[in-house]
């Protein structure tokens, strides 16, 4: 072919190729349509870490999963006596050549890839998920426990600000001092501020988010040990091919006549047999570190667990020891009741705040208990 004739071929191979290429069915760039309208809040929306490990397996995948142009331009030595190796043809003079080549194995590559993908966001997000359970894992247990005692709370509040009123009443009728008004008035304050704390907890933990119906946290622990296992799985499956290459061409010799010409090439790389039993023991090492390593989720979780385990022992400890402070109470009380003295009354007012206080406690404690029992009993849903 002469030189004039070279760039017009070398065109029309290249419109071509370029043509079949428009024609192929896969779109790596389509793996994944944005969300419309991308609302963080709802949760079928996909998380900025899902949507960027997608992204970019689409993206490896795409070049893995589509065809690539070749173009050759080939000028033969004008010495025919000297054999010159350019590939499937020989030729004299100028010759261009365009083709696809396209790799099986590669397609495969690229499903594999965006598969590992949409594994690395299932395990990313369990992660998460465990985080925040660790973070806030009794708080719906704790939720529980405080609106029983907001329920008692509010249910009295009005009884022990009139006890307080008829102490002030008695104080400016002369009848009791300032000292035997000053233990009463400190008991009211102090439910007063109990009163204030226990409903901005309630409003702390409703405005987080936590909910009652969380999902257990062994639940969420035992979900992220199963996507990471699949997520390495998937992994190591992926490495596994890269010692196997197949790779088909073909194309065009825009010579007249036109004719073609087609390669298929297998290699292996013999690093596979032993590099595939090393992969097993990757995996194999890799679920023992997730069980037993200090720094994963099942060590703790299960230090989390015993932690629960000791606040519900604490609970119970603290709740006997109301029990008797109650006890107390509710028996020099009714001692008092007895008596009309001024002084007795403002006595009696003021260990029945006392006693309005340690209830609310016990009420607490109860549904502590009874929270954390369940939460223990339901580890694992």
């Amino acid at each position: 072919m002469s030189p004039r004739r070279f760039l017009p071929s070398l065109a029309k191979c290249v419109q071509l190729a370029a043509f079949a290429v428009s024609w192929l069915p896969f779109q790596a760039a389509s793996a994944e349509s944005p969300p419309s309208p991308p609302t963080l809040s709802d949760p079928r929306v996909p998380s900025a870490y899902c949507r960027t490990a997608r992204a970019r397996a689409a993206s490896d995948a795409a070049l893995l999963m589509t065809p690539s142009l070749v173009v050759q331009g080939i000028r033969f030595p004008t010495n025919n006596s000297v054999l010159t190796d350019t590939g499937p043809t020989a030729g004299r003079g100028y010759q261009v050549r365009a083709g696809l080549s396209f790799s099986p194995l590669d397609f495969y590559r690229g499903l594999r890839t965006m598969k590992v993908g949409d594994s690395d966001c299932s395990r990313h997000d369990a992660s998460e998920k465990v985080d925040e359970g660790l973070a806030h894992g009794a708080d719906g247990a704790r939720l529980t426990a405080l609106r029983e005692q907001t329920v008692y709370l509010d249910a009295h509040r009005s009884d022990w600000q009139a006890l307080r009123v008829k102490a002030e009443e008695r104080l400016a009728a002369r009848v009791i001092t300032l000292i035997d008004i000053d233990d009463l008035r400190r008991y009211s304050d102090d439910l007063e501020r109990k009163f204030v704390d226990v409903h901005g907890e309630v409003n702390q933990l409703l405005a987080q988010g936590t909910t009652r119906d969380a999902v257990p946290l062994g639940t969420l622990a035992d979900q992220y040990a199963r996507e990471t296992v699949h997520f390495e799985r998937e992994t190591s499956t992926l490495r596994s091919l890269e010692p196997w290459q197949l790779q088909l061409t073909g194309g065009v010799i825009p010579e007249s006549p036109v004719d073609w010409y087609g390669i298929a090439q297998l290699s292996l790389n013999f690093g596979t047999f032993a590099r595939n039993r090393q992969e097993g023991l990757f995996v194999d090492a890799r679920v023992d570190e997730l069980r037993h390593a200090s720094y994963e989720v099942d060590t703790k979780v299960r230090e989390y667990r015993e932690r629960v385990v000791a606040s519900l022992g604490q609970a119970r400890g603290e709740l006997a020891v109301v029990d008797r402070e109650l006890s107390f109470v509710t028996t020099t009380r009714a001692a008092l009741e007895r008596s009309d003295a001024q002084n007795i009354a403002n006595a009696r007012d003021t260990l029945a705040i006392e006693e309005f206080s340690a209830e609310s406690d016990r009420v607490f404690l109860r549904a502590w208990i009874v929270a954390l029992t369940a939460l223990l009993e339901n580890w694992h849903g």
